[in-house]
């Protein structure tokens, strides 16, 4: 029986799954020991060899955390998907050898598939594959020409010759459309963890999507991760603190840079650069915040990016039903205990949150449908679930025409059923 393949390929989690032709579509499940789930982290590690030689061991998903959190000489890369566009990125340095970008994504490409394949079964050589409607802030026709080359490469290396890809929030839409009962116009909100998308279509049972419009901001969970580091975490780490600059002989403030990077989990890894890591011990030398300065050398030297991350994650996901919430993180001798009420958090978030308001109203306005013309608002994505997001739909459209689609697996299910609808 002929398959066709949606991959999901996100910037947190990734998903696969599999059309038949009649019209059957199943979602890989991964299994590592004794976790079942429908999501493959797009995470990996590289590990030094047990045995001392220069050779590299590399793990990917569930096993790349495992490893992680083991304990062993490594190195972990999340979040590689938002590099798809920079053109500053072209080669990692991996326990001091270049790598290609294309051939690291490609290496988590194929343990991707691997683990699917164990649960589905040969996935043949032709993919449809999902991309946002926009990878940068700014539309940049060529920065997205890379993007999406950069990903075609990429795929190919992973076994596929035949690759095409469908906007995220298209692909949502027809997971949605699975399940309709009678014609509806319908906007699609698809949050990830590096973009939010969003797609105006009618659709109809049994009947090909028309879509009306797009439009997308590169704005979505990773930021809000982001706003709670810069105001709950990072004065835990001396931001605002001072020190004495000998280049220019007087007490600067640490530079606010550095603070950046420890606001995108894919950044931090550069405080380890040899010359940050200098400046740092420079600033410390002087600093009035030795404490905090020690610590934040203490977790970019340990590596320990992966479990403040889990910290934050858990204070934004508590948020979401919960009035308040504690940030307590204690690893290396790093301590941090900070309660965090909603309000605040919401203050933080109001800039990224009037982004993807504005991203609405435009596929709304693009699509030349009224409000009132919607019957239906579908959401798919853990950012969905934060209450100031859903407040952008509820204010227009109301809470009785809202929808969710399963969190994570949405687009994977749309975009093989886009694969089966428009064989290759």
């Amino acid at each position: 029986m002929q398959r066709f393949v949606g991959i999901d390929f996100g910037t947190t989690n990734s998903a696969v799954a599999v059309a038949d032709a009649d019209g059957a579509v199943r979602v890989a499940r991964y299994r590592h020991e004794d976790v079942v789930t429908d999501v493959f982290r797009s995470v990996l590690f590289f590990a030094r060899a047990q045995d001392g030689r220069p050779a590299i061991e590399v793990f990917a998903g569930p096993a790349a955390i495992a490893e992680y959190l083991g304990g062993d000489e490594g190195r972990l890369m999340q979040s590689f998907k938002s590099f798809l566009p920079s053109r500053l990125v072209d080669r990692l340095v991996i326990f001091d050898r270049a790598y290609a970008f294309v051939d690291v994504l490609g290496s988590y490409l194929q343990r991707l598939r691997a683990a699917a394949e164990q649960d589905l079964g040969p996935l043949g050589d032709a993919v449809v594959v999902g991309r946002p409607v926009e990878f940068v802030k700014e539309s940049d026709a060529e920065r997205d020409e890379l993007a999406l080359q950069r990903l075609r490469d990429a795929f190919r290396r992973a076994g596929f010759s035949q690759i095409a890809f469908q906007y995220e929030p298209v692909a949502a839409a027809l997971a949605y459309q699975a399940r309709l009962e009678r014609p509806e116009n319908v906007l699609v909100g698809d949050f990830g963890g590096g973009t939010s998308d969003f797609c105006v279509m009618t659709l109809r049972p049994g009947a090909e999507a028309r879509i009306l419009s797009t439009a997308g901001v590169p704005i979505a969970g990773d930021c809000f991760d982001g706003q709670i580091v810069r105001h709950a975490v990072a004065p835990w780490f001396g931001l605002g603190s001072r020190y004495s600059s000998s280049a220019f002989g007087q007490r600067l403030e640490v530079p606010s840079w550095i603070f950046r990077n420890l606001e995108r989990w894919h950044h931090l890894s550069f405080l380890r650069d040899p010359d940050t890591m200098h400046l740092l011990r420079e600033i410390l030398a002087t600093s009035d915040a030795p404490v905090a300065i020690a610590a934040l050398m203490c977790l970019a030297r340990e590596n320990l990016g992966f479990q403040l991350y889990q910290a934050v994650e858990r204070v934004k996901v508590t948020l979401s039903s919960q009035p308040s919430a504690r940030l307590r993180f204690d690893d290396a001798g790093i301590e941090i205990d900070e309660t965090i009420d909603r309000a605040s958090f919401e203050r933080w978030i109001a800039y990224d949150v009037e982004k993807i308001r504005r991203g609405v109203d435009e596929a709304l306005a693009r699509s030349g449908l009224g409000a009132d013309a919607i019957q239906r608002v579908f959401l798919t994505g853990g950012t969905s679930f934060v209450p100031a997001v859903r407040r952008i739909f509820t204010d227009v459209f109301g809470e009785d025409r809202l929808s969710r689609g399963s969190e994570f697996t949405s687009v994977a299910y749309g975009l093989a059923a886009c694969a089966r609808l428009a064989p290759m």
